[in-house]
């Protein structure tokens, strides 16, 4: 059955995001595959781009909403509501769909889409990157008997009864929403990976490129940090390590992204005078992809608490890079546990500056041990992450769907 199908998501193409290129992967796939798929999402911020368009055969709409000056956790929550409110001013539009993708950012948006399934019975698919209201808690963002966590709360009350399915980033995750989500059956939520931009690129030369572009020493070992400077990273970690190193001309840090903690990132360079960071900013994905090819290690972070509350989508593009990687997180992070039976990398847990600092310093040491971590690493994305993989599972998603709705008669 041929549905018609809306994603209903704040970032989109052309954001650079991982938040913006997967759905936007996801529904050319789908597009590819006979469907029609239209986009409801919100306006970059930036100029030039139209408010509508299509894009390798997707609808794009997108919609203007308010945006304060200032980064604050006040300013994050008038954001989420200003897109959410543009949505439901037109909610009349979501009546000619059969099925609506929604996705946790802004973790009010699904509100929309159960408006849509009471009024017309449509079907809704939560694909849950984040966690919520549980992670904000975690994070100190939001009180836990705060009005925005009840409102969530209740939110999800009514979305673990009401919705189709629910796609979880990781088993971890899928596991603790099964836990935390009174009504949700576990034939409804389907753990489906996030995947890498998988560009075809030249193996030989990013190495030189990358230091050619950014005056790098040829020799030096490039240590990238490569995604979401936000609440949820643990950057003090990386910065102080960066700080320990400072004296070893052989080791050069490479940190590319944005997010609420860009400032503050940027405020302790310069006062430490950390001439060993190259700060940029966000890049396309196949940017992205040359970078991390062209580096030495790559670096996964994840503030303590945060198992099965979030996956950085950055793991499956450092494992596509066939790079070892350093992942700073809680020492039973599903992810850990993976790179130490892998043996695809290191793990080091927050906040230890001094171990990660000696961990890169034993890597510039030893090439031949970075190649063997790369080389697992790979190999682990080629046999469990592949884009190829994941539409699969989308696909076995909506066969399902169809299935249920032939047998009630559809």
């Amino acid at each position: 059955m041929s549905y018609k199908i809306l994603f209903l998501c704040q970032h989109f193409y052309p954001e650079s995001s991982s938040s913006a290129s997967l759905p936007f992967d996801t529904a050319r796939w789908l597009v590819q595959r006979g469907y029609q798929v239209d986009v409801l999402c919100g306006m970059p911020n930036e100029d030039g781009v139209p408010s509508g368009e299509t894009v390798d055969g997707v609808h794009i709409t997108r919609l203007n909403y308010a945006r304060p000056p200032k980064r604050s956790k006040l300013g994050r929550i008038f954001v989420y509501f200003s897109f959410v409110l543009k949505v439901l001013l037109r909610i009349k539009k979501l009546e000619q769909y059969d099925i609506i993708f929604v996705y946790s950012n802004p973790p009010v948006l699904p509100a929309a889409a159960l408006l849509a399934e009471k009024l017309w019975g449509t079907k809704v698919v939560f694909i849950c990157y984040d966690v919520y209201p549980e992670i904000a808690v975690r994070m100190g963002s939001i009180s836990p008997n705060g009005l925005i966590s009840r409102l969530m709360t209740a939110l999800n009350r009514r979305l673990a009864r009401k919705v189709d399915a629910v796609v979880a980033l990781t088993e971890e995750m899928r596991q603790l929403l099964l836990t935390r989500r009174p009504g949700l059956t576990g034939d409804r939520v389907r753990t489906i990976h996030n995947w890498a931009h998988e560009e075809t690129l030249p193996e030989n030369g990013n190495a030189v490129s990358v230091r050619n572009q950014y005056g790098i020493p040829t020799q030096a070992f490039v240590v990238s940090y490569i995604g979401n400077m936000g609440i949820c990273q643990d950057m003090h970690t990386i910065l102080d390590a960066a700080q320990r190193l400072k004296p070893d001309d052989n080791i050069r840090f490479l940190l590319v992204g944005d997010g609420v903690k860009k400032p503050e990132i940027l405020r302790h360079i310069q006062q430490k005078s950390l001439t060993n960071i190259i700060l940029l900013n966000t890049m396309p994905p196949e940017d992205c992809t040359r970078l991390q090819r062209g580096s030495d290690c790559c670096i996964v972070s994840l503030e303590p608490g945060l198992g099965g509350l979030c996956a950085p989508s950055k793991y499956q593009s450092c494992l596509y890079a066939g790079k070892p990687i350093l992942m700073i997180a809680d020492d039973d992070f599903c992810f850990c546990r993976e790179i130490r039976r892998e043996q695809a990398g290191i793990i080091v847990r927050p906040g230890s500056a001094d171990t990660l600092a000696s961990q890169i310093q034993k890597m510039a040491a030893d090439r031949y041990l970075c190649e063997y971590y790369g080389r697992h690493a790979r190999a682990l994305y080629d046999r469990k992450y592949t884009y190829t993989a994941a539409m699969q599972l989308y696909a076995e998603l909506l066969t399902k769907i169809d299935e249920e709705n032939a047998s009630c008669g559809y």
